[in-house]
């Protein structure tokens, strides 16, 4: 096992490109990403300095004249299918790509009509703003928690890989960290619960209300969010209390998630029917697994156990996160469903898993135990990326050229289970910007370099940065005649 002696660093190394090695899953992933981002033409109206801006079609779905322009995916753009997206542009050193997806966030987040700093769960990615430039273009209204989470720390990311490039003035890229602020005090003004069990509630729905009419809804997945967020703005902006405070809030929240007993993480609570709040017991969701260890925002203990509940329960096992699915014409997968109540692949989860390992395997946490052979993990990893790359090209639904992955295998989609009785499955059989990135993460990762992360241990790695950032501005102001 190879330890990383200069992790710190790590996000040093954000703006240069791509290793010419990176194998194929990662170029065809940035393929995919680009393809996707171009699908639509600039409209040509927008705001001075965002002319620029947009944001990538979640899905890779026939054109709107084969499928009826009303669809709801034909120009759906997630705001979190975006950060991630502008995450990987710039893990491949394309600044100029992932500033156009966080150009398309702050326009949005500039115009919303609140005017607070919240950004919608969707909007539409032919166009940015609506008819008649009235505002933006706005798909689905609710403004959560994770989406604005994740938005901040694209924000950020962007701020930070600028600032090491030496890209746009001071000025400017300081308008991005703002972005990222104003999305973290709409969470903190908004969202966050001061009761026993703490935590951030999990958002607002279009006219401004509490998601399900209750701040007893909390999810771990979006405090995760939260956490990484905040602890990126105290290393960057350590004259502001909040963002360190936001940071314990919210991994105060996760820590009361753990489930001892099954060493797992809960998905979060619920109103418990009498007013009160509970903790919601099932299903258990893989994120909440792969992610507080991605994170570290939980002792490394945990972060093993909680990967060895993923990859030792027995395939059939009614707790099983990994399954098998058989989708047809002899091809046999298999990978993470979204949860325990799911029921197929959702290869968004098992790209998380697999850069979960990769990350595990070089920091050190994820090591053998007793009678366990030295390369048990490695195996894992290399296992689960080869049915990833097998799910790329051979999967229904598949690109002809290999170019992303579908969000599942399965041919009638997969189900998070978190759907109501009798309805749809939430992932469709269709190319997937999250699937596609959060695979691309992982075989970087597992090809050493642990900067793809985007849910790092923060902190340090920024105030890192910045300093490496100082010392090439202050030896380009030494050179100059």
């Amino acid at each position: 096992m190879r330890w990383v002696a200069l992790a710190g660093v790590g996000w040093a190394l954000w703006a240069l490109p791509a290793a010419a090695t990176d194998p194929v899953l990662f170029t065809s992933a940035q393929a995919f990403l680009d393809r996707q981002l171009d699908k639509f033409a600039h409209p040509g109206d927008y705001p001075a300095g965002f002319a620029s801006a947009r944001l990538v079609q979640t899905y890779d779905v026939p054109p709107p004249q084969f499928m009826g322009a009303d669809h709801p995916l034909a120009h759906r753009a997630d705001v979190y299918d975006s950060a991630l997206a502008a995450i990987l542009f710039a893990a491949a050193g394309d600044l100029a790509r992932a500033r156009e997806l966080v150009d398309g966030l702050r326009l949005l987040q500039s115009l919303d009509p609140f005017g607070d700093g919240r950004l919608r769960s969707s909007y539409y990615a032919n166009d940015l703003l609506a008819p008649g430039n009235t505002g933006p273009s706005i798909d689905s209204p609710n403004a959560t928690v994770g989406n604005n989470a994740w938005a901040g720390i694209a924000l950020v990311r962007f701020f930070v890989a600028a600032t090491a490039a030496d890209l746009l003035t001071p000025a400017l890229r300081a308008g991005y960290l703002d972005a990222a602020k104003d999305a973290a005090s709409w969470i903190d003004a908004h969202t966050r619960q001061d009761d026993a069990t703490g935590g951030y509630s999990l958002g607002e729905d279009g006219s401004g209300a509490l998601l399900f009419g209750t701040p007893h809804a909390r999810s771990t997945e979006h405090n995760l969010g939260v956490y990484v967020l905040a602890q990126n703005l105290a290393a960057l902006d350590p004259g502001q209390p909040l963002w360190a405070d936001m940071a314990d809030h919210a991994a105060a929240f996760v820590a009361v998630m753990y489930d001892a007993s099954g060493d797992r993480y809960f998905t979060g609570t619920r109103d418990d029917g009498g007013g009160g709040l509970e903790i919601n017991p099932t299903p258990i969701p893989a994120d909440t697994q792969t992610w507080t260890a991605l994170a570290a925002v939980d002792v490394a203990a945990r972060r093993a156990t909680t990967m060895r509940m993923i990859a030792d329960t027995p395939l059939g096992d009614v707790e099983a996160l990994l399954v098998e699915d058989d989708v047809g014409g002899g091809a046999v997968f298999w990978g993470v469903r979204f949860s325990t109540g799911g029921d197929h692949i959702q290869c968004e989860e098992t790209g998380s898993h697999a850069l979960a390992l990769a990350i595990g395997i070089e920091a050190g946490w994820l090591a053998p135990e007793g009678g366990e052979p030295a390369d048990l993990w490695t195996s894992e990893l290399a296992a689960t990326l080869a049915e990833l790359d097998a799910m790329r090209t051979d999967a229904p639904g598949a690109d002809p050229g290999g170019i992303g992955l579908v969000a599942t295998p399965w041919p009638g989609g997969a189900h998070s289970g978190f759907e109501g009785p009798g309805d749809p499955p939430t992932y469709g059989n269709l190319r997937h910007v999250a699937s596609t990135a959060w695979t691309a993460f992982a075989v970087r990762a597992a090809a050493g370099d642990t900067s793809v992360n985007p849910l790092p241990e923060p902190g340090r790695d920024a105030m890192l940065v910045l300093a490496f950032a100082g010392l090439f501005a202050l030896r380009r102001l030494r050179e100059r005649p």
